[in-house]
């Protein structure tokens, strides 16, 4: 009897080491790595990047004028001549004038259009850092997980041979040990499902750093806990001006009103300049001197019906893009409040877990094994309570992953991260008097 208690206390000893503890160990592959790895590769973000870079030339080649026409006309040419026995060469400049302010309006149209770009880059990068967040947050609590089924597979194993042995001496039954059995099999199982999931959360993190990182990567023994101490009324406040989605339907309207100024101009006629050096040929007209001409036109805006629904229609969509911001606004905050209740579930769920749950149980597998001990329980019920402790280890494992998951979504949600908060909020230091 001494023997196999020494079992059960060696059975407590992998229980305990499967734990959840924060062991120092060297960082081989940090978040910070990662995310500074996508942020950099990632090729969804570089195109965004070439598209404002090209957003930005063409803000330069549409606001300029028109390019210049030049020509040539050989005038009253007879039909059996050669062009030079014309009689007037006329060499021909014409510039396309826009009326003032016209061009200017149309610039900082597409300075919004680029602002747009800066916008949706920083919108992505969010999606992505979030992303990141996610997948190493699941990877981590997906390596205890295994680390805490492997032990657990290491200790029904060793207590298995040592369950033969008594039933050998015709101190046990059998049900014992193909109980035993049974649960290693079922250990094996989720074994084999933790490999597959941790495969696929690896692949998404390649996919996210543009194959930048190993197929099979060590991650660190510790990892902080995802706290977060902000107030949802204070994301919420902070979303207002500075949530990407807002951000980009504020520069939206801004554009739909530089669209009414530029169908309002329309109204304004625009200008054609034309110089014309006439060249005389000697051969058709004797002694008459070279001249010139010059042309200058003005358009007229006739058709006000054309323009005015131009205008109105401008003003249709001005009125559509404030109306958008309206509900993006509505679904920011949705999303924010959404967020920040499940952040706050998940982080109370892993402190039930990890303080109250888990303390009972080793309490409750303590006493079975001191009943036990004393010839008052049996050892299926010591069997019942670690095999229950260790589920409430893996369920540890997945309520630390689902509030690392909760902070990603919230950080999303809000468009700022935890570290962006902190570093926001961090009082400014003083120099004392001396």
């Amino acid at each position: 009897m001494k023997y196999f208690l020494r079992l059960i206390f060696l059975l407590m000893a992998f229980c305990l080491a499967a734990r959840f503890t924060w062991a120092e160990e060297k960082e081989s592959l940090s978040l910070e790595t990662l995310l500074s790895l996508a942020l950099q590769e990632n090729p969804q973000l570089k195109s965004i990047q070439a598209q404002g870079q090209a957003e930005g030339y063409r803000s330069k080649a549409e606001s300029g004028l028109d390019d210049p026409e030049i020509g040539i006309r050989f005038y009253q040419v007879p039909l059996d001549s050669a062009p030079n026995k014309a009689m007037d060469i006329d060499y021909i400049l014409r510039q396309k004038i826009p009326f003032p302010g016209k061009r200017n309006i149309t610039k900082q149209m597409i300075q919004h259009e680029t602002l747009h770009h800066l916008e949706r880059l920083d919108s992505k990068q969010r999606e992505i850092i979030s992303k990141i967040k996610q997948n190493f947050f699941s990877l981590f609590a997906t390596k205890k997980m295994q680390q805490t089924n492997l032990a657990m597979q290491q200790t029904l194993q060793s207590l298995n041979k040592n369950i033969e042995n008594e039933i050998s001496a015709g101190k046990m039954d059998s049900s014992n040990y193909f109980s035993t059995l049974a649960n290693i099999s079922q250990l094996k199982i989720e074994e084999e499902t933790l490999r597959q999931r941790e495969t696929e959360l690896i692949a998404n993190l390649r996919t996210l750093c543009a194959d930048k990182i190993e197929d099979k990567i060590s991650l660190p023994q510790k990892l902080e806990k995802p706290y977060w101490k902000v107030k949802v009324e204070e994301l919420l406040e902070y979303a207002k001006t500075e949530h990407p989605e807002l951000k980009l339907a504020s520069h939206e309207i801004g554009k739909k009103e530089l669209e009414i100024r530029a169908a309002k101009k329309s109204y304004a006629p625009d200008f054609s300049v034309q110089l014309e050096y006439i060249q005389h040929p000697q051969e058709t007209t004797e002694g008459q001197k070279d001249a010139w001409t010059s042309e200058f036109m003005m358009s007229v805006p006739l058709w006000s019906k054309k323009n005015s629904s131009q205008v109105k229609k401008a003003q249709a969509e001005l009125a559509a893009a404030q109306y958008d911001k309206i509900n993006i606004q509505n679904e920011v905050n949705q999303k924010i409040r959404q967020s920040y209740s499940k952040f706050q579930s998940a982080q109370k769920t892993y402190e039930i877990v990890s303080k109250s749950l888990l303390s009972s149980l080793e309490n409750a597998l303590t006493l079975s094994q001191t009943a036990y001990s004393a010839g008052k329980a049996s050892f299926s019920s010591v069997l019942e309570n670690t095999q229950k402790k260790q589920e409430a280890q893996i369920q540890q494992w997945k309520a630390f992953e689902e509030w690392g998951l909760a902070l990603a979504n919230l950080e999303e949600a809000s468009g700022i991260t935890q570290e962006e908060w902190n570093e926001k909020t961090k009082p400014i230091k003083t120099k004392e008097p001396l």
